[in-house]
């Protein structure tokens, strides 16, 4: 099994790397750079979750594999602070098209009491607190 998924991660992460490669050589600049490093962070967490999953012997000291899956989740963290600061810079919340219509109404709903910092504050909240249990099994798998 872990020679499958080994050849499978193989096989979806080097036309990728490559592409992003490619990318960079075609257009330089701090886009290309950024997508080249989530590349290779994308690519050394599951690298490495796949290793810790199925080990070749049993780990003494017990599997890591929810250090590298909180690592792995660790940016999804980023998107609910880049629309706190687009609320920030508006001075008002606007739900995109691509938004969930539960977290949009309730965006919604917490702007009519506290006006544009209610949707902040709840983002901020989120974000917060995601980061603070993704942080405590990383702390936890690193014992």
């Amino acid at each position: 099994m872990r020679r499958f998924f080994l050849t499978l991660w193989w096989l979806l992460v080097t036309p990728l790397l490559g592409l992003a490669l490619l990318g960079l050589w075609r257009s330089p600049g701090l886009a290309s750079v950024g997508v080249l490093m989530g590349l290779a962070y994308l690519a050394l967490c599951t690298r490495m979750l796949i290793a810790e999953g199925y080990p070749r012997r049993p780990h003494p000291a017990g599997s890591r594999l929810g250090f590298w899956f909180a690592l792995l989740l660790l940016p999804l963290i980023i998107p609910p602070l880049l629309q706190a600061q687009r609320i920030w810079q508006d001075g008002h919340y606007t739900p995109e098209p691509g938004t969930l219509r539960l977290l949009g109404g309730l965006l919604q709903l917490l702007e009519l009491p506290f006006g544009h910092w209610g949707p902040l504050g709840g983002l901020l909240a989120f974000s917060l607190i995601m980061a603070y249990f993704l942080l405590r099994i990383i702390v936890a798998g690193r014992r």
